[in-house]
């Protein structure tokens, strides 16, 4: 068991481990994981993703996975698949795929820092989650260590193969608190023809009719998003190039807009280095408008609206901050509104001094009863991210 002598532990919502552990391989991992040493294990990948979720509820040690997840990026054009270790990053994955036209439509941010099994284990989407889904969907087989050391298989390595797909739904989006991701075969997709183009100057609800607009005449935006800008609202959107004209023409106004990167303006709402808070909200996209208006009256300092894939994502930077007197009684407004339809609002990021008074999951779902079995038969011995995961599991 090695532990880091260079950097300094980093908290935990506001919780310090007793030590962070770095494993040189997967044999030491999977001897680390096995041990009983009364503490828990918070996995760490790229540690973008490291404020969301509760302290552990238990002393904890940082486990650092990059030495011990080690192994090659294989890419298999023909089957559009690629096989790579859990501490594989985004960026990395895209930049060798990309010479054979295709990539990974894993969208986190921070992509050149955030990794293959930090993002399947938040499970959440970006904005590429309007054409292709959440990360759950590009996954086709993984290798997972559970918390008694033993390394488990499920799916497989090409797109036709469904085994074990309940499995990895169950490990996806369950915050490392099951098992340890190793390895994962993922489903990659080509690089299209596209054209973006945006709207400016819109009402919240101009935005939101011609986002569907594009959605009804069939020009598959791979991405739309709109964007509260200075006061008014910017429709982005992102299309094939032979349905450029056609998307025009249901969005009047429309103008080529040049893109320095996949996503342009919204890729990181709530991630900026000066976002204090963050919050990510599931709802159905009737709601969408009243809670995005409500967002913009809290004096957000970046409101992104994915209408097409009924998500809110939204930031504060430390100078537009409202006090929590005023966000905390709007923010469980907010939920009980959408616990009826089962959509959520998550605090991914906040202010330390926050946490005892606002939980990040809001109340666990109807389903919890089943996460907590689950928790009980997969960690019965509380050894990963024991107290993060929503209901404190």
């Amino acid at each position: 068991m090695s532990e880091s002598p260079i950097a300094p532990p980093r908290t935990i919502a506001d919780a310090t481990p007793e030590c962070v552990l770095a494993p040189k391989s997967l044999a030491e991992l999977q001897a680390i994981v096995a041990a009983d040493d009364g503490m828990t294990l918070v996995p760490v990948g790229g540690g973008t993703r490291l404020d969301l979720g509760h302290a552990p509820s238990q002393a904890f040690a940082l486990l650092e996975l990059a030495g011990a997840l080690t192994g090659a990026i294989v890419h298999e054009p023909e089957d559009m698949t690629v096989v790579v270790p859990a501490s594989a990053t985004i960026g990395a994955i895209n930049a060798q795929i990309r010479a054979s036209g295709q990539r990974l439509t894993l969208d986190p941010p921070h992509p050149d820092r955030a990794t293959v099994g930090g993002t399947l284990a938040v499970g959440a989407g970006g904005p590429l989650r309007t054409r292709y889904g959440l990360p759950r969907d590009t996954l086709l087989g993984i290798t997972l260590l559970r918390s008694d050391g033993e390394l488990v298989h499920a799916g497989g390595r090409v797109v036709k193969n469904v085994t074990g797909y309940d499995l990895m739904r169950m490990w996806t989006g369950s915050l490392g608190t099951l098992g340890i991701l190793v390895s994962a075969s993922l489903r990659v997709q080509p690089i299209p023809e596209s054209v973006d183009i945006a709207v400016r100057g819109l009402s919240l609800g101009e935005a939101l009719t011609m986002a569907n607009a594009v959605y009804l005449a069939d020009c598959r935006p791979e991405l739309a998003d709109v964007i509260l800008e200075r006061e008014r609202w910017t429709l982005l959107v992102r299309v094939p190039a032979p349905l450029a004209a056609l998307a025009r023409s249901v969005a009047p106004g429309a103008v080529a807009e040049e893109w320095l990167d996949l996503y342009g303006r919204s890729r990181d709402a709530g991630f900026a280095e000066d976002d204090h808070l963050a919050v990510r909200i599931a709802a159905t996209r009737s709601a969408i408008e009243g809670i995005a208006a409500t967002i913009h009256r809290l004096e957000a300092t970046t409101v992104v609206a994915r209408p097409l894939a009924g998500t809110i994502v939204a930031g504060w930077s430390a100078g537009d901050m409202p006090p929590l007197r005023r966000l905390s009684p709007e923010f469980a407004a907010i939920r009980r509104d959408l616990a009826a339809s089962g959509g959520s609002l998550i605090v991914d990021r906040m202010p330390d001094s926050w946490r005892p008074d606002v939980d990040p999951w809001g109340e666990p779902p109807g389903s919890f009863p089943i996460m907590r079995r689950l928790k009980d038969a997969y960690d019965g011995r509380l050894r990963l991210n024991a107290g993060r995961f929503c209901g404190a599991i």
